[in-house]
């Protein structure tokens, strides 16, 4: 088997289990005997005893096919992750190469990148965004990379001041032209430089932002450069900010059909998972929905604290588009 016929067989293994079938089928050898159980109505005591006997017998047999089923699930497990290296080193090579070539500076490769989405539909686009607006207001600021025109950038404006993450001002240009030239002069825009071998966010604060979105950009990078950010990110949130980010969750048989069709990286969620949890991230939220990416939230440990007092009191507005005459 490959590894994405692995990881579909994997997915179905999931929510297999004896576990509901031997309760109920417990359930029933009880109520049976506790029906019959009548004194003085002749029943031959020899026949509850029989179907006590049996009644084990039919457990043990549970237990023993739940056993089997760990196994066979323990191994596939196995499987994927051993082929799973090498689609990690590939994804790595290969990025390693973009970075050496300076592919992410050029137009083709931030064409190509600009109109990459998540798909997303109207309900959970409502959930999204309500997730982002708890999390966003003016007593702490907060960062989203790669920005564009996602919608939830008008959500985070109520967060103070609003960093604008990207790989190069040409990314920037479509969220910063959303706005008015005074509010554009509020905004904290920064170009990265992605590497392997430097950091990627030094220079911006350590601990000062409250909320981190990235969404729709680390679904295309190798897990090696996932963890990067992860590490980073953590280094720049408060203690109790959060992260929201989606990324391709490669458990999932959908996710790993992306990766073979060259569209996102090789990025196993329980991979993922565990170097959020090794870092001190804990998840608090996760949403699922009919595409490759998952959305999930990662809190730092702490409780997120501001000593600011107030603020002036003033709504964003979009810059406003001119009628034609």
């Amino acid at each position: 088997m490959n590894l994405i016929e692995l990881i579909r067989l994997n997915n179905r293994l999931e929510e297999l289990t004896m576990q509901d079938l031997q309760l109920e089928s417990r359930s029933r050898f009880e109520l049976i005997i506790e029906r019959i159980d009548v004194p003085h109505a002749g029943i031959d005591l020899g026949f509850q005893q029989e179907l006590k006997e049996k009644n084990h017998a039919l457990q043990s047999v549970f237990v023993s096919i739940e056993e089997e089923l760990l196994e066979l699930k323990s191994e596939v497990q196995r499987l994927i992750s051993d082929q799973g290296q090498a689609w990690l080193h590939r994804n790595y090579t290969e990025y390693e190469k973009y970075l050496e070539t300076n592919y992410s500076q050029t137009e083709e490769y931030l064409g190509l990148h600009r109109n990459k989405s998540v798909r997303k539909d109207a309900e959970t686009e409502s959930v999204l965004k309500s997730r982002v607006a708890n999390y966003c207001d003016w007593k702490h600021p907060a960062m989203i990379i790669h920005p564009m025109m996602e919608p939830f950038v008008y959500e985070m404006t109520a967060s103070d001041p609003l960093y604008l993450v990207d790989e190069s001002h040409y990314l920037l240009e479509p969220t910063l032209a959303q706005f008015n030239p005074v509010y554009q002069n509020r905004l904290r825009p920064y170009v990265i430089n992605e590497s392997f071998n430097h950091p990627i966010l030094n220079r911006l604060p350590d601990q000062q932002i409250g909320f981190c979105l990235a969404y729709n950009y680390l679904d295309y990078r190798p897990f090696a450069m996932v963890k990067i950010y992860l590490e980073e990110i953590y280094q720049k949130l408060l203690p109790g900010g959060v992260l929201a980010m989606t990324f391709n969750d490669c458990d999932r048989y959908m996710a790993m059909q992306a990766v073979e069709q060259g569209i996102t990286g090789y990025t196993p969620g329980s991979l993922v998972r565990g170097w959020a949890d090794y870092l001190g991230f804990k998840e608090i939220f996760c949403h699922q929905s009919g595409s490759p990416s998952v959305w999930v939230e990662f809190r730092k440990p702490g409780e997120l604290t501001s000593l600011r007092g107030g603020q002036s009191l003033a709504k964003i507005l979009s810059k406003p588009i001119a009628k034609s005459k």
